[in-house]
């Protein structure tokens, strides 16, 4: 797979605080708030019970973090910030999960599927027109799938 880790994150360790070593990526807001009623002291116990009782195990595969823009399929001049958490499944295929920010009260809003320019050729004609290249968000020589949003 040809995905850079640019802006992978950060481990909170001094030691590598060196000069000429990255800075840790500054936490983002998020730009919608979801409609809805806020929570109630159920679902903050529920919550807090399954904090302390269940396992991250899936998410924690998400270990890659991009950062890039997403174009509207409608109007190409405007783009969307989109915080790319990825699961690198093998060298050329991985999973991310979509979100508004890099905060904890970051947004969901998308899936997607990162593969590389080889498996991209070998998907059928039909296929090819649910994908579009990252070239446009630096990552040159890789295409994704949407999930989630009736494209695929």
């Amino acid at each position: 797979m040809h995905i850079t880790k640019r802006f992978a994150p950060l481990l909170s360790l001094p030691l590598l605080m060196l000069p000429g070593a990255p800075l840790p990526a500054r936490e983002t807001v998020h730009r919608a708030a979801p409609p809805g009623a806020a929570k109630s002291t159920k679902t903050r116990l529920l919550e807090t019970g399954a904090w302390a009782l269940q396992s991250d195990a899936p998410t924690d595969l998400l270990n890659i973090h991009l950062v890039g823009f997403h174009p509207s399929k409608a109007n190409p001049a405007h783009q969307m910030e989109a915080h790319h958490y990825c699961r690198q499944v093998n060298e050329e295929f991985a999973q991310c999960a979509l979100f508004d920010g890099n905060g904890r009260d970051a947004n969901l809003n998308g899936i997607e599927y990162i593969i590389s320019a080889q498996l991209f050729s070998q998907l059928p004609e039909e296929e090819k027109k649910y994908w579009h290249p990252h070239a446009r968000q630096d990552m040159p020589g890789v295409a994704e799938a949407e999930a989630g949003n009736g494209d695929r």
